[in-house]
């Protein structure tokens, strides 16, 4: 019998793990240990010793059992080729795992523009240029831009419709930026997150070529996330979904959110000076 069927029983490998701490036991002393009947231990016995687990030795009328260390080092250098074998399938699954959380994070990366602000104001204060239509108005859109309206919905579930209007032209007409959204979480003073679109006066999303712009997706997601840190406002914003967002549209991107926090730092700067 080979070496893993005789400790495939567990009477055999209790008697191994006696003689493990013990030394050596003679056949009655072990069988003292087990409800077991005498002959019933004896054919255990035997089992071991054919698979070279154990070593007898009869002294008299006594038969010595003790553990076969040959046998046992063979099973350990076993058990530590296998250890290392599956060690080595787990290096290269965190190996696989590390190199596709990469890719994830550089596709990430290049899909969303992450912008962090600080407001010298409280939660509650700046949670509101985020939440109220009339105080919306006062810094949506880019320097150059104002915003003539704004409708909120907000709840989860809810919409928002805003408008930003280019500055005057020359021999131009004055142009409307329309986006829409959906809100898809609320956590009070903490987070808000909704899709982004481009859209009609009317609220029905159209493609970014509407306006004479090329490679937006129809949905995208904006995400504000809200901590105050000694009486002031920290804001992350993180917008995502834009696929293949090259460098100039980033950039232009990064300009434009900017334009419009710097918005809200003027207010709050005009009115702390009231």
């Amino acid at each position: 019998m080979d070496v893993f069927s005789a400790l495939g029983e567990p009477t055999r490998r209790n008697i191994i793990e006696m003689l493990a701490a013990r030394g050596q036991l003679t056949a009655t002393d072990i069988s003292d240990q087990f409800k077991v009947s005498p002959p019933a231990i004896s054919q255990h016995l035997k089992v071991l010793r054919e698979a070279k687990l154990v070593e007898m030795e009869k002294k008299a009328q006594k038969h010595i059992y003790r553990i076969n260390p040959g046998s046992i080092n063979e099973l350990e250098q076993w058990a530590k080729k296998i250890k290392h074998l599956w060690n080595e399938r787990f290096d290269k699954l965190d190996k696989l795992l590390a190199e596709e959380k990469r890719k994830a994070v550089k596709l990430m990366s290049k899909n969303e523009l992450v912008i962090e602000r600080i407001f010298d104001a409280p939660v509650e204060t700046v949670w509101k240029y985020w939440t109220e239509p009339e105080l919306l108005k006062k810094w949506w859109g880019p320097k150059v831009f104002t915003c003539p309206y704004v409708e909120i919905d907000f709840r989860v579930g809810g919409k928002y419709l805003s408008c930003m209007r280019g500055a005057p032209q020359e021999g131009a007409p004055v142009q409307d930026f329309w986006s829409t959204g959906t809100y898809k979480e609320i956590i009070p003073m903490k987070k808000i997150v909704a899709t982004d679109s481009f859209a009609d006066e009317k609220g029905n999303i159209v493609p970014s070529t509407h306006y004479g712009m090329e490679g937006f997706p129809l949905e995208m997601f904006v995400t504000f996330e809200f901590e105050e840190i000694d009486g002031k406002t920290k804001m992350t914003l993180t917008h995502s979904g834009i696929k293949n967002l090259d460098e100039a549209t980033r950039k232009g991107m990064h300009q434009g959110w900017n334009e419009s926090f710097d918005k809200i730092v003027g207010v709050l700067a005009a009115k702390g000076s009231e």
